[in-house]
């Protein structure tokens, strides 16, 4: 039983716990982006270990017609209108996200025997990370994982939805003390 649980459980029981410690899973990652968002809005300068992250307002833009609907994705532009987390996750401006994935879609056409790895109206490549290989939610399934073009195969981790692969990308980790440090400074900013 995680923390959360071990709080909420006594208080309203278990069933209204396992709604509360989904709500508030779900709501992390958001919160935790508004804060990075928040923190280069007001030019903070970006001191160790924030110079490998770096966020915008959200821009304003429609969702694109072409592409399929992801929430977790139509929430991220609401909250930010493009980032980098770290070396490895470069997110696409909202206004660029039909032509970046229309253009992997071009790319990675009849790639091998297995024919078309991505399909217009099912994914949607969101993010590249630092050798270009991109990112991809698929709406038939609902999850996320980048597939590695220069040869290869899709890549793990990869993620049963676009709000786990958020999780992940914005969730301090033993092998990233970098982030967890960087994390401090953004909550100090926060109004």
């Amino acid at each position: 039983m995680d923390t959360v649980s071990k709080i909420i459980m006594p208080a309203v029981g278990a069933g209204m716990a396992r709604w509360l410690t989904v709500n508030v899973m779900w709501q992390m990652w958001r919160n935790t982006l508004r804060q990075v968002v928040d923190f280069y809005a007001r030019g903070s300068p970006p001191v160790e270990p924030t110079f490998l992250y770096d966020a915008e307002a959200p821009r304003s833009g429609q969702w694109p017609e072409s592409l399929p609907t992801c929430e977790g994705l139509r929430e991220f532009y609401q909250i930010c209108g493009r980032g980098e987390m770290g070396p490895m996750i470069r997110f696409i401006p909202l206004e660029d996200l039909a032509k970046e994935t229309s253009r992997w879609i071009n790319l990675l056409r009849d790639y091998d025997a297995r024919g078309d790895i991505l399909q217009a109206g099912r994914h949607i490549v969101f993010a590249n990370d630092a050798d270009g290989t991109p990112w991809v939610w698929d709406s038939a399934t609902g999850t996320v994982a980048s597939f590695y073009w220069k040869g290869g195969d899709w890549e793990e981790p990869s993620f049963a939805s676009f709000d786990d692969f958020m999780d992940y990308v914005l969730s301090p980790r033993g092998d990233d003390s970098s982030w967890a440090r960087a994390l401090k400074v953004y909550a100090a900013y926060t109004p």
